[in-house]
């Protein structure tokens, strides 16, 4: 299930992308950045579609919004967008895909499959904005070992699981704990990464090259 905002050319694309597959239901297209959030709030959708043009100061704000609702399931979120700058790079990193205009609407759908399945999919130049938006640049092997000074040999194995797009019950299936200590896991991951959540988790493993031979504990 699906909300999609944005321009009435973003969602007419979105519509009719969506509507040749079974597989993603459009449950409501709002036009306003407050209703969108209110009919996030009130549908609890599991992917939110947030179409900004060249906007990436609303398209932050929107993610800011969505990031802030306590106790609410936060969805999963997608920038469809040809916007640069600071505000968007903020705001990519706060989204789990990012497609650019120009790519709708032949890769919606397979972008879509790909985010609902855990995976963090947005193009080399976005993802390199975004990093950049974490800390300074580093080169592969400076992020290779700054990961493997700070986590330890069990955080590093739950890193390459949340890079490969695992769910916190799926890693705590196969590693054998419960949900609770994933989470843990998860959040003191997040602070010694000083990263805001799991997208910036997952960019960091790729900008450290980590889906190709992992780091040796």
């Amino acid at each position: 299930m699906a909300v999609i905002t944005g321009s009435r050319d973003h969602v007419r694309i979105i519509r009719e992308a969506v509507g040749y597959t079974s597989e993603f239901v459009i449950i409501a297209e709002v036009p306003a950045i407050r209703e969108a959030v209110t009919q996030v709030l009130e549908l609890e959708p599991e992917i939110f579609l947030l179409g900004t043009g060249q906007d990436g100061q609303k398209a932050l704000e929107l993610a800011r919004l969505l990031q802030r609702r306590d106790g609410a399931a936060e969805p999963i979120i997608v920038l469809i967008s040809d916007a640069t700058g600071e505000d968007f790079a903020e705001a990519a990193a706060l989204s789990r895909g990012v497609i650019c205009d120009e790519l709708l609407p032949e890769f919606l759908i397979p972008v879509l499959r790909l985010v609902a399945d855990g995976y963090v999919v947005m193009p080399p130049d976005i993802r390199e904005r975004v990093l950049a938006t974490i800390g300074p640049a580093d080169t592969v092997g400076e992020l290779r070992e700054r990961i493997s000074r700070v986590l330890s040999p069990r955080e590093l194995e739950i890193v390459m699981l949340v890079a490969r797009g695992q769910s916190n019950a799926q890693i705590s299936a196969g590693l054998h704990l419960s949900e609770a200590t994933v989470k843990s896991h998860i959040h003191r991951i997040s602070e010694k990464l000083q990263v805001r959540n799991r997208i910036g988790i997952v960019l960091l493993a790729i900008g450290a090259d980590l889906l190709h031979d992992g780091i040796d504990p």
